[in-house]
């Protein structure tokens, strides 16, 4: 990056480069966060997806969960 705003900076003006040099690093900083937060946001779905099918298991009737609190209930 540094070797490409040099050699940038040989053919063009300083500014003209760190406004190059810039909006490149701006460019990478927004796909890394965009990742990162995709990352973030699937990882958080399947933690509730996972907590969903948990709650669904203990609150079924078949579950033997749910027929110790009816069992429980019943005394």
């Amino acid at each position: 990056m540094i070797a490409f705003y040099i050699a940038y900076k040989e053919v063009t003006n300083t500014k003209r480069a760190l406004k190059l040099l810039f909006k490149i690093l701006k460019q990478q900083s927004a796909d890394v966060f965009l990742r990162k937060s995709r990352k973030f946001l699937f990882s958080s779905a399947n933690i509730l997806a996972l907590k969903s099918e948990t709650i669904r298991s203990i609150v079924s009737p078949k579950s033997d969960s749910a027929k110790q609190v009816g069992r429980l209930l019943t005394y």
